[in-house]
């Protein structure tokens, strides 16, 4: 539900539209669902290549990221995060990621 390839952490906290039948309140955003459904004991989190080309702004990443994790936690599943792969293939973009990088460390 939420590990789609080219998505911003907004799109894992923002509830179904329409609605998904198998995640009723409080479960209707894709991360809650994906965890209430499969219950896992580790969740790998890796978001923030899209954040950083899309939006790049840091507060956002950083509030949405630690809703992620709480999200995570919550359900008594243990978050991992990974940091932001290096951007190669644009210089400006790639020398932002240190700064996500941080983030993730914060968070």
């Amino acid at each position: 539900m939420s590990a789609v390839s080219g998505w911003v952490t907004a799109q894992a906290l923002a509830p179904f539209d329409p609605p998904n039948p198998a995640c009723p309140a409080p479960y209707n955003t894709p991360l809650a669902c994906e965890l209430h459904l499969l219950k896992p004991g580790i969740a790998l989190i890796m978001y923030g290549t899209n954040d950083l080309t899309s939006y790049n702004d840091l507060a956002i990443y950083k509030t949405e990221l630690a809703k992620i994790v709480q999200t995570t936690l919550d359900a008594g599943t243990i978050p991992v995060l990974s940091t932001v792969p290096p951007l190669l293939s644009d210089a400006e973009e790639g020398a932002r990621v240190p700064d996500y990088n941080r983030v993730v460390i914060e968070v």
